[in-house]
């Protein structure tokens, strides 16, 4: 039915990609003619395991086969990016569901579906396509490559009938007559059993007896009718002699450099894997038992302790306590783990802990936590997030189901880890969370709350004592050591125009307030106020204090700066209003207003040497105070406001204040080095000094003395008493180096 025509063309390896706790060799690819048995080319369970691949799997073999198209033709592409027309195909006596055609449909497409629809391996296939034309590997196809595709309806004796060209008829067609071979073994010249099978069509080239094995290797030289000879194998990979053939030859060859031994059936590999672990896996309690999935054909063999399983393209992999039994449970390799793809290992920095890799998902069993699965649907993003040994640790329970029940409902697969939970959202995603954050937002109502789905992994900032945030459909979930809650709505939109965590407004220490007028929610350095006026940050003391003076149309008037943070001084805010300024710190909130604001500022405020308000200011006919952390502001009546320190203000409020004796400052606060340093202010009948030997007034005629001697500066230095008279009239005061005294009939006497 087709040509024995040898075609050479270029082979690569296929690189298996498997998710795998450890990586599993290619395969083998150093081979030699030596192996060849022309009784038993290829194996029953490989030739017709047709799930041994993918659609997907295909499209990337036929990409990595041919990494750069030459083809200049678009109606000759190279054959990964060919897309062709299909016909529908009843279902056929021999076994093939038939086909039904999409219209135009890629070459991957066409080759999974006829591959299950005769269940013939994929492999088979792509194998056929490269023996007959080289079609896989060709960077620049002609038109003849893929009208012979397979070299079904190609007979050595004749022309090709032109009725089978095409690459979907050629396709069909050999997998078609592969299965009606199988289906009619005694129908055709080649069976299982002793045949005599030439060496090349020339029939003066000689023949030898061969013994077929097996259905599939009798299919082989039905298809093909011809056996190498001597020379076709002692060259494998260039020609033989005048009576070479070449076809079932490089099907062997092509298959074996592609998929591994087309001969192999698992025996050998589970049985050197025995012989390495018998102490381990103790006797064996079954025979080789063939095993066809969904996942792909192979061999499994039971022992006391555990079982071997092997597939060509997993080889052979040993599933041990605790992992057999769980890995039971699930219907072992006809369940939906599919066939181990690794040993079971050790995790790396896990001590009492191990996994191993099946095909669609992972086992995991530690001393502290038990033995569970962990599926693909999951172990993405389980891997991406450094499985057992990254933050989420090791899983905890099965896989299970969250609910939306409002629209759009979804159903979500999740499965909880040490640390965290992984959720899988069908059209949205898979996402890790941490537990904290889990257990908010289950609290608030999972994916039917206003939080919806998640939509963000989680992020880790080192800022204020550090945290984690993560965003869902509705809100955003923080949690920190001031606790674990969500931030919504204008809210949000205004903590995360300050950096969020991390900005100056640090992390979420509360939950979301609300009154009919407004909403709130504190973090740690200030609050956030929604209301119709939209989103603002805010300190509560500050609002407070705003509030019960009247608010908008009380004495402060109404808000005309954002909250400012003010690190100086020990920290606080200010926020600054019509007629006034509210500050808040470790010492309280005070409003600051008037003559006294214009006097603080003027000194820096709260930035300024004067620090912090410690209380509201204090009115009387003379004239109002208020305090400060470092110092007092005075507001006379009728007079200049001035600032002063804290021991010059006691002074001058033991000298009677604003109505007494000293009157109004006539200078700021001035800093003196000399003697020892202090500082001193200037009234307008006196002065006040402060230094390490107190604070004291000097007026009068005393002070006319202290200043024409330079002051605190001079040689007299600081005062170090307060004035005193007695009932003639006479008066002194002492300093540091001497005395001052006074009378009215000898003047001031310095001694």
């Amino acid at each position: 039915m087709r040509s024995s025509k040898a075609l050479v063309g270029g082979l690569a390896g296929l690189a298996l990609a498997l998710s795998a706790i450890v990586a599993l060799p290619s395969p083998a690819t150093a081979f030699s003619g030596e192996e060849f048995d022309p009784g038993f080319i290829i194996s029953d369970e490989r030739f017709f395991d047709y799930a041994s691949m993918s659609e997907a799997d295909i499209q990337r073999f036929l990409d990595e086969q041919v990494p750069v198209c030459d083809a200049t033709d678009p109606s000759l592409p190279c054959l990964r990016h060919l897309v062709t027309s299909t016909s529908d195909r009843e279902p056929a006596s021999n076994g093939c569901a038939g086909y039904q055609s999409e219209g135009w449909e890629s070459a991957a497409h066409i080759i999974y579906k006829v591959a299950q629809s005769c269940r013939i391996n994929p492999q088979v296939i792509l194998t056929t396509l490269q023996k007959e034309q080289s079609l896989v590997t060709s960077t620049r196809p002609s038109a003849w490559q893929y009208q012979a595709a397979t070299g079904w309806g190609c007979p050595d004796t004749a022309e090709c009938d032109s009725r089978y060209f095409g690459f979907f008829n050629q396709v069909y067609r050999s997998a078609w007559q592969f299965r009606e071979y199988t289906a009619t073994p005694y129908y055709w010249r080649y069976k299982i059993g002793v045949n005599t099978v030439q060496y090349h069509p020339n029939a003066a080239c000689g023949s030898s007896t061969v013994v077929i094995r097996n259905q599939a290797t009798a299919n082989l030289y039905i298809y093909t009718p011809y056996q190498p000879n001597a020379a076709a194998l002692a060259n494998l990979w260039g020609s033989g002699d005048s009576c070479s053939a070449y076809g079932n030859r490089n099907f062997w060859r092509i298959f074996y450099s592609w998929f591994g031994n087309p001969a192999a059936t698992g025996v050998g590999p589970i049985d050197a894997l025995y012989n390495s672990r018998s102490a381990e896996l103790g006797a064996p309690l079954s025979d080789y038992i063939p095993i066809a999935s969904e996942y792909g054909s192979g061999t499994g063999r039971a022992y006391e302790h555990g079982s071997i399983y092997w597939t060509a393209q997993t080889g052979a992999a040993a599933v041990v306590e605790p992992f057999r039994s769980l890995y039971f449970s699930f219907d072992g390799a006809l369940g939906p783990l599919g066939w181990p793809n690794s040993q079971s290992v050790p995790i790396p920095g896990k001590p009492g802990g191990a996994g191993q890799s099946f095909q669609r998902g992972s086992i995991y069993t530690s001393t502290e936590t038990g033995t569970h699965t962990v599926f693909d649907e999951i172990r993405g993003a389980y891997f991406a997030n450094s499985g057992a040994v990254g933050w989420l640790g090791w899983p905890v329970e099965e896989a299970a189901s969250l609910h939306r029940t409002a629209p759009p409902a979804a159903t979500a697969t999740t499965q909880r880890f040490e640390h965290g939970t992984i959720l899988a959202i069908p059209a949205r995603g898979t996402f890790a969370v941490p537990t904290a954050i889990m257990e908010a937002y289950l609290s608030a109502g999972g994916p039917d709350s206003p939080l919806g789905w998640p939509t963000t992994i989680a992020f880790d900032y080192p800022y204020h004592g550090g945290g984690t945030g993560q965003i869902f459909e509705g809100a955003s979930i923080f949690s920190s050591s001031s606790g674990t809650f969500a931030v919504a709505g204008p809210i949000r939109a205004a903590y995360f125009a300050a950096s969020g965590g991390a900005g100056w407004l640090g992390w979420p220490a509360g939950p979301e307030s609300c009154t009919p007028e407004a909403c709130w929610q504190e973090f740690q350095n200030a609050w956030i106020v929604s209301d119709s006026a939209g989103a603002r940050i805010a300190h509560p003391d500050i609002e407070a204090l705003h509030a019960t003076t009247g608010g908008d149309t009380g004495p402060d008037g109404r808000r005309t700066s954002e909250l400012i943070p003010i690190p100086d001084n020990g920290g606080g805010f200010g926020q600054v209003y019509a007629n006034a300024s509210i500050y808040a710190s470790d010492a309280g909130a005070y409003s600051v207003s008037g003559e006294i604001r214009g006097v603080y500022w003027s000194h820096g405020g709260s930035s300024g040497w004067l620090g912090w308000p410690t209380s509201t200011a204090d009115c009387a006919p003379a004239g109002c105070e208020q305090r400060f952390q470092n110092g007092v502001i005075f507001a006379p009546a009728g007079g200049v406001a001035f600032a002063t320190s804290s021991t010059i203000a006691s002074v001058y409020e033991a000298n009677g204040g604003m109505s007494g004796s000293l009157g109004h400052a006539t200078s700021g606060v001035v800093a003196i080095p000399q003697n020892g340093g202090g500082t001193g202010q200037s009234f307008t009948v006196g002065s006040i000094y402060a230094s390490p030997s107190g604070g004291f007034a000097v007026s009068g005629p005393i002070r006319d003395a202290y200043w024409a001697r330079s002051g605190s500066a001079g040689p007299l230095g600081w005062p170090t008493s307060a004035q005193s008279c007695d009932a003639a009239g006479v008066c002194s005061q002492q300093f540091q180096a001497g005395t001052i005294t006074w009378s009215a009939s000898s003047g001031a006497v310095v001694h």
